[in-house]
């Protein structure tokens, strides 16, 4: 019993090994660089013959198996160090068990898509069931585990708090529900987007009304998203669109409890879910920020559910059939080059609206589909929320030493707001906009192809015996070469396989980097890495 209680000990500590340090990527450099010498090293011996019979069957087979390791283990080293470089620029998979639960999480729940909670329903909960008790962090960020009372979901919740906050403080508070994408979770969410940093600023220049920033987990298995009720899987749906805004008023009770200081904004499969979450309670959010969202479901039950439910929820369509009569606003990026299409996301939008909704687009020509878009385009999302009137009257008479009817513009404000690319008619759906040697043109793609095959060709020559004497035929002759010589080749050697190993990875990397689309301009690589 105690064997089984150690092991399970021992799998729960693997389990919480973080993916997202620095640690974890200098590690798995420290990996590669090893694997490279060692190979280096070994090369010689594992491309001879010994052994060979009369056919020379084990000869050919042994350089075989020598030929695959060279390659092999420290290209899969090379590729993990880049891929633990890239999911840390955007914490997308915290820890080892999170990989693991991605990785394993199978076909999503496929079902009929179910109604949110009655209003009665949510009444019916006593109101200390609503409160959550936060702990700060040391970003100064509060985090809490939050039971929804009617879903019973228990997830994580991290809350950002302006500068100077107290909820006697005599202010009121404007609220933006920040929504992750998949995968990720709040933490990743928050830090990826430096939303401390952009609130407080924002806040400071007088952009924005004083506003708290909540962001809930969207991942109660570890499936892909849905942000509807789908029944046999938890009620996701409610958790976001119902729930959350009841245990921030309960819990900050100097929020504003008026839907034009409530702002739902999320990312690729969280954008999604700001659009259906406004769409589908509008008494709560006056504001939803749709940042690179496909248009049709593509992932979670929504889309494997049938192509009825799948039309049935595209958000072009739920807006087109959505009976408006408070107004909501909503800003819609997406890039051109996003291989999600979210820049026609956006224009199908803009194109069913119907008054007094509104939709701004934001479709800029490059971006893909990353944070690098996503974190300069924040500071632009609050700018726009704060161009608005309501925004501020929301937190009327908060603050007497600012005017909270109207912010004046100011040239923050307009620098900002020009960023927004409003793309003319006549120039939408386009093709391609992706240029020809970006990461995901095939040029590009092409050339690391055979820049790859070409340092496996120079690899396969490493080590190879030769008559010219490139390697030593006997003991005698291995004693009788200089130190300097055998340093020399080990280095020529080290430096061929890690080089291959490198290069090998990246034509990978690329390849599945230009099947997805994601990242569509090479400033956009450097910065993920």
């Amino acid at each position: 019993m105690g064997s089984l209680r150690g092991r399970f000990s021992g799998m729960k500590q693997i389990g919480a090994l973080p993916l997202t340090t620095v640690g974890a990527v200098v590690t798995a450099a420290v990996l590669t660089l090893l694997a490279c010498t060692v190979v280096g090293a070994l090369l010689p011996r594992l491309r001879r013959a010994r052994g060979a019979d009369a056919s020379g069957r084990p000869h050919r087979l042994r350089r075989g198996a020598g030929a695959v390791v060279a390659v092999l283990v420290p290209t899969l080293l090379a590729l993990a160090t880049g891929g633990l470089a890239l999911n840390r620029s955007g914490d997308y998979v915290p820890t080892v068990s999170d990989l693991v639960s991605t990785a394993t999480s199978g076909k999503p729940v496929t079902g009929d898509v179910e109604p949110l909670a009655t209003p009665a329903r949510l009444d019916a909960v006593p109101a200390s069931r609503w409160r959550a008790r936060f702990t700060r962090l040391d970003d100064g960020s509060l985090t809490t585990t939050f039971r929804g009372p009617v879903s019973g979901l228990d997830l994580s919740v991290r809350v950002i708090l302006p500068q100077g906050y107290s909820p006697t403080d005599g202010r009121t508070y404007d609220v933006i529900e920040g929504l992750h994408g998949y995968p990720g979770d709040p933490g990743s969410f928050s830090t990826a987007l430096g939303a401390a940093d952009a609130l407080n600023k924002a806040i400071s220049a007088g952009l924005i009304p004083p506003s708290i920033m909540v962001m809930p987990s969207l991942d109660p298995d570890g499936r892909q998203h849905d942000c509807a009720n789908i029944s046999g899987r938890p009620a996701v749906g409610t958790w976001v669109a119902q729930e959350i805004p009841r245990m921030v008023r309960a819990t900050f009770p100097n929020v504003t409890t008026q839907r034009e200081g409530w702002m739902a904004l999320g990312i690729s499969a969280g954008a999604y879910c700001a659009g259906w979450t406004s769409i589908a309670e509008p008494e709560t959010f006056g504001s939803a920020a749709v940042m690179s969202s496909y248009d049709r479901p593509t992932e979670g039950g929504l889309a494997t559910s049938g192509a009825a439910v799948a039309d049935a929820y595209t958000l072009s369509h739920l807006l087109a059939a959505s009976h408006p009569v408070l107004g909501t606003r909503f800003y819609a990026l997406g890039a051109q080059d996003d291989g999600l299409k979210s820049a026609q996301t956006a224009w199908s939008m803009a194109a069913v609206v119907h008054k007094p909704d509104t939709v701004t687009t934001d479709t800029p020509v490059t971006g893909g589909h990353a944070w690098s878009l996503w974190s300069a385009r924040f500071p632009t999302v609050l700018a726009w929320w704060g161009s608005e009137p309501a925004v501020w009257s929301a937190v009327q008479g908060s603050d007497p030493t600012a005017s909270t009817t109207a912010t004046p513009m100011r040239t923050a404000d307009s620098a900002l707001l020009a960023t927004i690319t409003t793309t003319p008619t006549g120039q939408r759906h386009l093709s391609d906009t992706t240029a020809a040697w970006s990461p995901v043109g095939g040029p590009a793609l092409a050339v690391t192809a055979v820049v790859a095959a070409c340092a496996l060709g120079v690899l396969s020559l490493v080590g190879r015996r030769r008559r010219a004497g490139l390697m030593a035929r006997s003991a005698g002759e291995l004693r009788s070469r200089s130190v300097p010589g055998l340093v020399t080749g080990w280095v020529g050697r080290f430096l061929v396989v890690g080089g291959a190993a490198i290069v090998v990875a990246a034509a990978l990397g690329l390849a599945g980097n230009g099947v997805t689309g994601y990242l569509t301009t090479w400033p956009a690589v450097l910065s993920a890495l």
